[in-house]
């Protein structure tokens, strides 16, 4: 690989963990344990559950191939 390209591939998942990290804070935004929030990379609505014996999250988007994620 090139320098640009690892340069690039960097990027992309630089973006990826934003775009997570966002969400992350959404739903602690809501605190609620489980419920529907806007997708901040597409817009449609994600679904997420925050398990009680863990605190781990669960979530999905409505777009196919979009987040898609269990902590």
């Amino acid at each position: 690989m090139t320098p640009e390209e690892t340069t690039a591939i960097e990027r992309e998942w630089e973006e990826r963990l934003n775009v997570i990290k966002i969400t992350f804070l959404k739903i602690q935004q809501k605190k609620q344990k489980q419920g529907v929030i806007d997708c901040p990379q597409c817009g449609k609505k994600l679904q997420y559950s925050i398990s009680s014996y863990n605190g781990h999250i669960w979530m999905k988007c409505e777009t196919q191939g979009c987040l898609n994620m269990m902590q």
